[in-house]
């Protein structure tokens, strides 16, 4: 008599609350990456940009992405991440092309760069390459305690930090971000085939 007691309160009570919760979880999930599509569409259409729609279905359905130019520069910006974990994300690609990887992290210390971040770098010094007193400036006033991270390896540099992002301010300063860090890049290129 226990065990039916048992599996009728599993079917009939818990069974539902679970599918129930599945349910809410999936729309407000849902919701949120509509939110977002929205807001990257209309972001596109007041700044002419181009509008790349999500594509697919669940679960391998692809972020919505705003593509432009900065001058001959190419960038995407776009949504990686599921739920609590999702992070907004910046790529360009610059002009010049380096031969090397850079790993910029945000640290818990905070005041000075060496303090907010770690590098990591291959070969030596080619963080100190890239990263300049204005690269290092704009990185700093962009953390604003978020856990930002700066990736460059095979011709791409990354900008990526938590949320789904939808102020646009937030967005420009990113974008400001990653054209110092072009413009260092490409400093940087030009410096070494001078001394070549």
């Amino acid at each position: 008599m226990g065990y039916e007691l048992l599996g009728a309160f599993i079917t009939f009570i818990l069974l539902p609350i679970v599918i129930g919760c599945f349910i809410v979880f999936w729309r407000m999930t849902n919701q949120a990456r509509d939110e977002l599509e929205g807001f990257f569409r209309s972001l596109a259409a007041r700044r002419d940009r181009e509008f790349c729609p999500a594509e697919g279905e669940w679960p391998n359905r692809t972020s919505a992405s705003v593509m432009w130019t900065n001058g001959d520069v190419r960038f995407r910006l776009d949504s990686v991440g599921k739920e609590g974990g999702a992070k907004t994300r910046l790529v360009v690609w610059p002009r010049s092309k380096l031969l090397g990887t850079l790993v910029v992290s945000a640290t818990s210390g905070g005041g000075r760069f060496e303090n907010s971040f770690s590098v990591h770098a291959r070969p030596r010094g080619f963080g100190a390459r890239i990263l300049d007193d204005r690269a290092k400036k704009a990185l700093l006033a962009f953390r604003q305690g978020d856990d930002v991270r700066v990736a460059y390896r095979r011709g791409r540099l990354v900008l990526v930090w938590p949320g789904r992002e939808t102020n646009e301010a937030r967005i420009d300063e990113a974008e400001r971000v990653l054209v110092e860090l072009v413009r260092a890049i490409d400093a940087s290129f030009v410096h070494a085939t001078k001394a070549a």
